[in-house]
């Protein structure tokens, strides 16, 4: 009976460690933000090789409804999560896409608040537009 009563602490000791150590790690991935980063980092990667690979001019709207900023550099989208701190110091996610000589990418960064915006494809140049005249795209 002793020893019935030692294990039965010893299993309820156990199982409450197990839900402590469960529910400690659903709440990190759930207020995790690295899933979306990679998920759109990679999205508009390809976006960009398909553009590559695209004959004619080519326009997609894109929409992120994360608060994120990302960079269009010349190989590649970086993604973080906006902050004030210095983008070497931010958690970043990046993606790299396809080169070719013939289609020039325009570098640029944008930040949180252009959550609209569309990535065109115009005399081999790729570039992202922004619909309101006032906004002006520094390069990163």
């Amino acid at each position: 009976m002793n020893s019935f009563l030692y294990f039965l602490i010893f299993a309820v000791a156990l199982f409450g460690l197990f839900v402590y150590v469960v529910y400690n790690k659903v709440g990190a991935a759930v207020g995790d933000t690295a899933f979306a980063r990679r998920l759109y980092a990679r999205d508009m990667a390809l976006l960009v090789d398909s553009m590559h690979a695209a004959d004619g001019n080519f326009t997609i709207a894109y929409e992120m409804p994360w608060d994120f900023d990302f960079g269009l550099t010349d190989e590649k989208i970086i993604i973080t999560e906006h902050s004030d701190k210095p983008l070497e110091k931010r958690a970043q996610t990046s993606f790299l896409f396809g080169r070719n000589e013939y289609v020039d990418v325009k570098p640029v960064w944008i930040n949180r608040s252009i959550i609209m915006y569309t990535f065109k494809l115009k005399n081999d140049t790729i570039y992202i537009h922004v619909p309101s005249e006032d906004v002006v795209l520094p390069e990163p």
